[in-house]
């Protein structure tokens, strides 16, 4: 009976320090996530001002872009019709109250509040350019591209002015590898959020 009931708890205590190795684990793949190129939204520590995009501002970490991955090679949105690419960014400073504006203003602040919606189902905000991984110009445009929404977005990759559309009569123009489908399994796992190269506006 005794040997019984020692079995049984070291059964379970190896059950209760296994699963919290795996919860462990988890969570240090899930902080990791962002600094190894596989997701900055949502991810742990990007819910502040930390940011790892183009230009770290962590202690000791760098930037994302150290691991070459190509899906995080940086491209500048700055114009399209495409509404998940307009809504990609939403400022919620333009729906603040006009006394709370105000009251910033008295201070010379400057009220900003950034976020990347996963749907934006309010009228389009007003359009800023912004930065993001290739990977989420890929989703986007895959997505409008297999569902025939004609569009246009016009970005810069690596110095180049390009300019990528789909006509009304299907007719694709510019990096046909932009209209490529993405795996369900890379489209769960990689996310990433906006972000511009010069200001380090807290963004969620």
């Amino acid at each position: 009976s005794s040997s019984s009931s020692s079995s049984s708890s070291s059964s379970g205590e190896a059950r209760f320090f296994s699963a919290s190795g795996a919860m462990m684990a988890l969570v240090l793949g899930v902080g990791l996530s962002p600094y190894v190129g596989v997701r900055t939204y949502p991810a742990f520590a990007m819910f502040s001002n930390l940011r790892v995009e183009a230009r770290s501002n962590h202690w000791f970490m760098p930037s994302f872009e150290w691991t070459g991955l190509p899906h995080t090679d940086p491209v500048h949105i700055t114009s399209t019709n495409l509404p998940a690419l307009e809504s990609f960014q939403v400022d919620l400073a333009d729906y603040y109250p006009e006394d709370t504006i105000s009251c910033l203003g008295d201070v010379d602040v400057r009220p900003a509040l950034w976020i990347c919606p996963p749907k934006w189902s309010h009228a389009l905000p007003t359009f800023q350019s912004y930065w993001v991984p290739v990977f989420e110009l890929n989703r986007a445009v895959a997505a409008a591209v297999a569902q025939r929404i004609p569009f246009f977005v016009e970005y810069e990759r690596q110095g180049q002015s390009q300019r990528f559309a789909l006509g009304a009569d299907g007719a694709i123009s510019g990096d046909t590898t932009l209209a490529e489908p993405i795996p369900s399994w890379k489209r769960f796992l990689f996310r990433f959020r906006s972000y511009h190269v010069d200001y380090d506006f807290c963004r969620h």
